[in-house]
């Protein structure tokens, strides 16, 4: 298994995220609410560390531009801004929950 291959499996619950919470116009911090809302903690704490990944550089660049969208990463300059925005947005949510 090469480390491509890894970071796809390991990206579950972003790509989860995209496909559920994350569609149409609804923006990130709203669907990230939404997500803390009816989720367990189970599936938001391996989002929250593969944000932290994604934050720290840890991923692969074409594999996020597919599946979490380049109309996403330009939004926020990078990936890694927008990682630590949706942490950022966890945190807030999870005080208010």
């Amino acid at each position: 298994m090469n480390d491509e291959q890894t970071l796809y499996r390991d990206f579950d619950k972003i790509r989860f995220w995209v496909q559920t919470y994350a569609l149409g116009d609804v923006d990130d911090q709203r669907s990230i609410e939404n997500f803390i809302i009816c989720e367990s903690d189970e599936m938001v704490r391996p989002l929250q560390s593969q944000l932290y990944m994604v934050a720290k550089g840890g991923f692969d660049e074409e594999w996020m531009d597919k599946q979490v969208g380049l109309k996403r990463k330009v939004k926020y300059g990078s990936w890694e801004n927008w990682a630590r925005l949706m942490l950022q947005w966890i945190y807030e949510a999870k005080k208010r929950a």
